[in-house]
Formats: structure tokens, sequence, C-alpha cells
């Protein structure tokens, strides 16, 4: 008995199987509901004045020029001095 239920059970999967591929949509077109879709449009183009907002707030990159004036090795310092003093600045 167990071995006929459990035969019908795979038939039975097999069917619905069979049955959820010949009903799919085509390829290239939209196969679920057509609220869900307009819903999930909606919320995007109700995201684009926020990200566009972000867009526009970002930082900008400006490049500045910044000459160190401090005592090379000519006045004495080693040059692991001069770089430890312009590493400690940062």
């Amino acid at each position: 008995e167990a071995v006929t239920s459990a035969a019908a059970a795979t038939a039975a999967a097999t069917a619905a199987a069979a049955t959820a591929a010949s009903t799919s949509p085509a390829l290239g077109t939209f196969g679920g509901d057509n609220g869900s879709y307009w819903a999930s449009l909606g919320l995007v183009i109700m995201t684009a004045p926020g990200l566009w907002s972000l867009v526009k707030r970002a930082p900008k990159a400006s490049v500045k020029g910044i000459t160190f004036e401090v005592p090379g090795p000519a006045e004495g310092q080693s040059l692991d001095a001069v770089a430890s003093t312009i590493a400690t600045y940062f």
C-alpha cells in the first residue's frame, strides 16, 4: 500500500510539473500579476528623487596644492626626521 501511495504521489507531482511547465509565460513576457508589477514600478519611481538628492549632495573632489616648509638635511636634520615631521602633521 505504501508503495502505491508513493507512486501515486510521484505521478501527481510529475503531472503538476508538466502542467506548470505548459502554463509558464513565453520568454520575455511578464508572468506575474499586473498589480504587483505596477506597484513595484511605482515604488522604484518614488525613490528617484531621493536617489537624485544623494547624487547631488555627494562630496566633490577638490585638489589642493600644499607646500611644506621644514628644515631639511642641509640644516642638520636627517631625511628620517623630515619624513617623521611631515607624517606627524597628517
